[in-house]
C-alpha cells in the first residue's frame, strides 16, 4: 500500500482500505497482491470456524460522489 492508504476496522468483520485517488485498476492490484499473500495462510478462527476473505471495491469519481456516499459504504452491514 502507498504511504497515504488508510486500513481500518470497520467492525467486529470487516476491515476498510481506503485508498485516495486510486481507480479500479489500483483497487485490483491490491486485491491481488492481498489474496495471493493469503493463500498460503490456514485462516481458522479459535472456534475452528474457516475464515474465508471477501473484497468489495468502491470507488468514487464525478458527481455524487460526496461523503454520503462514503458513509454509506462504511456503514455497519446488517446480520
Amino acid at each position: 500500500l502507498r504511504v497515504l492508504d488508510l486500513v481500518t476496522r470497520l467492525d467486529t468483520e470487516r476491515l476498510g482500505i481506503l485508498m485516495p485517488g486510486a481507480d479500479e485498476q489500483g483497487t485490483e492490484a491490491v486485491r491481488r497482491r492481498l489474496f495471493d499473500f493469503l493463500a498460503g495462510i490456514d485462516l481458522i478462527d479459535p472456534g475452528g470456524n474457516e475464515f474465508v476473505p471477501v473484497w468489495r471495491a468502491v470507488t468514487w469519481r464525478g458527481p455524487g460522489a460526496g461523503i454520503a456516499a462514503v458513509q454509506e459504504f462504511l456503514r455497519p452491514v446488517d446480520p
